[in-house]
């Protein structure tokens, strides 16, 4: 049965070097899709200040909300996990939308350019799952996502979590320059664009040497 999940595995990193855990309730998309009816009845049981995280887009591209930026999922009660979302906004909770930032196939398949390619020249990579991902460095990446962001930040949401921030764990890809730097100065400039006095943003990592960019930012390590 769905049913809220801890993310004790999340851990946040302050500007400073100071490791803290956090701990909540996980909202999966699996779960918006099998029970989103238990859901909602779960989350209006949430104490106050709880923390949150709920993902609203999966890696084919699809959005869980009313988005005028990327493709709605289809085949999902969209009316009760509306719901779900005004709660987790309009309540006393604290509400973290998570979204998947360079791993896209809908929006890499519709937009090559933005892509990271195969470095047999034959188009773009495509890893396990059969999910295009995007160049970290591409203006066009970082735009598409500054928009995503905004339009949860006009939702409601407290934060915006950007999952698999990341170059993807291959060989077989075609990219010139540094990696770690690229990520870097992307993290800064989505920072820069999206965070405010009231409105925090994270990404999900999986490199400890990652540098926080200055603002109201968080870094969340998976499963250590």
């Amino acid at each position: 049965e769905s049913q809220g999940i801890p993310f004790e595995q999340y851990l946040q990193m302050t500007g400073s070097t100071e490791l803290t855990q956090l701990s909540g309730y996980y909202i999966t998309t699996t779960m918006l899709m099998e029970n989103p009816t238990q859901v909602l009845d779960l989350v209006r049981k949430l104490p106050d200040q709880a923390p949150v995280l709920i993902e609203m887009k999966d890696i084919v591209g699809r959005c869980y909300y009313q988005s005028e930026v990327a493709p709605v999922k289809e085949d999902v009660d969209m009316d009760t996990i509306s719901k779900i979302v005004e709660h987790l906004t309009r309540s006393n909770l604290y509400a973290i939308a998570r979204i998947p930032a360079f791993r896209d196939y809908t929006f890499g398949l519709n937009n090559v350019p933005f892509g990271l390619p195969h470095k047999s020249g034959r188009g773009l990579w495509m890893d396990e799952a059969r999910c295009y991902w995007l160049n970290p460095g591409s203006d066009g990446s970082l735009n598409f996502l500054v928009s995503l962001v905004e339009e949860l930040k006009a939702m409601g949401f407290n934060e915006v979590l950007l999952g698999d921030f990341r170059f993807p764990a291959t060989d077989q890809i075609k990219f010139s320059g540094s990696k770690s730097e690229t990520l870097i100065s992307a993290a800064q400039r989505l920072t820069t664009a999206c965070a405010t006095n009231q409105f925090c943003l994270s990404f999900l990592i999986d490199d400890t040497a990652f540098t926080l960019p200055e603002g109201r930012t968080r870094v969340y390590l998976e499963n250590r």
